[in-house]
């Protein structure tokens, strides 16, 4: 009787430990579940957000990222077509602003030439439809601004704050052209 009075007390505390162990396991498992769902979302890649309505009246090919930094989205409303450019942007919750410009190459652009006058500390990025330059612009130090040829097309991309040189790596690796 003495021995199990004593074995009592052991058996709950194996039972505790139990209950403990299966709701650890679970509440792990969920975790895991909730963060390969989002790890998931956050890395689909950015369909073609420009309008057939714009890209028709334009004579060259335009391009769009695949990956945005984390956060950013399309801001619709900011499609605009003047003197043959295509100004678009997107943002994040924080109103922190990526703005595209893209525009037929002149043909007498030279890219040193810009990159000199417009631009410090380049970077060159190559991806499968072009050339981009990453650097400090010189108009609105500090700044960064990336100069994108691809093709007969000028993309000049200028984020409002900085970000960091993987997610502006990201951003130009990403660029594509649309199917038009």
């Amino acid at each position: 009787m003495i021995g199990e009075k004593l074995n009592r007390p052991l058996k709950i505390l194996k039972t505790t430990f139990k209950i403990i162990g299966i709701v650890t396991a679970i509440a792990g498992s969920v975790t895991l579940i909730v963060i390969s769902i989002r790890l998931i979302i956050d890395d689909q890649p950015v369909k073609n957000p420009i309008p057939a309505s714009i890209s028709r009246v334009v004579d060259f090919k335009l391009y769009y990222p695949t990956q945005l930094p984390k956060g950013y989205y399309v801001d619709q409303t900011s499609f605009t077509v003047e003197n043959n450019s295509v100004v678009f942007s997107y943002r994040n919750k924080q109103d922190v602003v990526i703005y595209f410009t893209e525009k037929s190459n002149p043909g007498s652009l030279t890219t040193g030439g810009y990159i000199n006058a417009n631009m410090s500390n380049a970077r060159v990025l190559t991806n499968k439809y072009g050339s981009a330059y990453i650097g400090t612009s010189l108009v609105s130090a500090p700044d960064p601004i990336i100069s994108y040829l691809a093709g007969g097309t000028w993309v000049i991309i200028n984020p409002s704050t900085s970000l960091s040189i993987r997610d502006l790596r990201n951003l130009t690796g990403s660029l594509t052209p649309i199917s038009q």
